[in-house]
């Protein structure tokens, strides 16, 4: 119902012919090269991701109160699993402004990826190439009973409904996710999340909050895994606070101190109750010209075990207490965005295995205006 509430809404906005109608095409690549090299992780692999993204879309803005997209998304591999990452599928949204501002928008269908999740509560830079959904879904099930998705490595889409708000350094953002037909065997699921941050000139604040439902609807109830509670009704749900305070700003050096806790209620092990882990984070990191980055950070889990905060973070936030030495570079050349980064890792409970994080994104993005 409410979804039909809002295309009407859409529908009656459009009608406003105040202004002129626009019509523009947009490319937008992003070769992406993730390798995560995790030698003696307690509960994850190693991982890594090369290849390209690429979205093409038209965006069509009948007035200042609606945008309307469709298009394709698309992935190749830099490697020869073209079976498991080569894939496309449509992308459509509707993005309604209903007072013309451009800093508040409700979007229906396809929607932004790029929420601003801490590395522990979503691994975003994994997730703007791939969503390995069998890998979240079979975690708390038994081998026994795991289910295949269909592709493993997922584009990375979240279909649904978004509110926005950014403006004078706040920004608030709701979102649902809506995916019911991950799996070979289908059950209900969908991903929740609020966040909202302020930023000023000497400190920022993030609040956040995801959670995921992974139902148990009627047409379910005669699967045979389902029948001997091999694959329970459950609701993983993270949330984080994050302060970075700033006592030292100038033009081209900013030195920041960092700290975040984050906890999570979710299934450790199979066929077990939910139950909570959680962690506090400290650090401190210098910005220099804004395009070097170099930080610290410190992760201490509860009882300094591994454990769960999260479905979808960031492997070294799955371990116990650990040490994180970052270097990151941004640069943007004729258009061209280039973030790199580079982070060694240090479990205390097993020093001689160093672990690393290193991710390479390009993001290049072509507007052409048809009228």
């Amino acid at each position: 119902m409410w979804t039909t509430g809002f295309l009407l809404f859409v529908a009656q906005l459009s009608a406003d012919t105040s202004t002129a109608t626009t019509l523009e095409a947009q490319l937008a690549i992003r070769p992406t090269i993730l390798d995560y090299e995790l030698p003696g992780h307690p509960n994850t692999l190693g991982r890594g991701h090369v290849g390209v993204i690429s979205e093409a879309t038209l965006r069509y803005t009948p007035n200042p109160y609606v945008l309307i997209g469709a298009g394709v998304i698309g992935r190749l591999a830099f490697a020869l699993e073209q079976d498991e990452y080569a894939q496309a599928l449509p992308i459509f949204y509707a993005e309604a402004r209903p007072t013309g501002m451009k800093h508040f928008f409700m979007r229906f269908g396809t929607l932004r990826m790029q929420h601003g999740y801490h590395p522990a509560v979503i691994d975003e830079a994994r997730h703007q190439i791939s969503r390995n959904i069998a890998e979240t879904y079979n975690r708390s099930i038994p081998t026994e009973a795991r289910r295949s998705s269909v592709p493993r490595q997922a584009l990375p889409l979240e279909h649904g409904a978004q509110i926005v708000y950014q403006k004078s350094g706040f920004r608030g953002e709701m979102f649902l996710d809506w995916q019911l037909l991950e799996t070979d065997d289908p059950r209900e699921k969908f991903n929740f999340g609020i966040l909202a941050e302020y930023d000023q000139k000497w400190m920022k604040a993030n609040l956040q909050f995801r959670l995921t439902h992974y139902g148990g609807q009627l047409f379910t109830q005669g699967d045979p895994i389902r029948f001997a509670q091999l694959d329970p009704v459950r609701q993983p749900e993270t949330m984080a606070v994050v302060i970075h305070g700033r006592p030292v700003v100038l033009q081209n050096f900013v030195f920041e101190l960092v700290a975040g806790a984050i906890a999570g209620h979710m299934i450790q092990e199979p066929l077990q109750a939910e139950e909570w882990h959680y962690g506090i984070e400290v650090g401190a990191q210098l910005k220099l010209y804004s395009s070097l980055e170099l930080g610290y950070r410190y992760w201490f889990p509860r009882d300094s075990k591994a454990g769960f905060v999260s479905e979808d973070s960031e492997p070294t936030y799955n371990q116990g207490t650990s040490h994180k030495l970052m270097i990151g570079l941004n640069q943007n050349i004729g258009g061209i965005k280039i973030d790199g980064s580079l982070s060694l890792v240090v479990p205390e409970d097993n020093p001689d295995k160093i672990q690393y994080l290193a991710v390479t994104r390009v993001s290049y993005d072509i507007f052409y205006s048809l009228f």
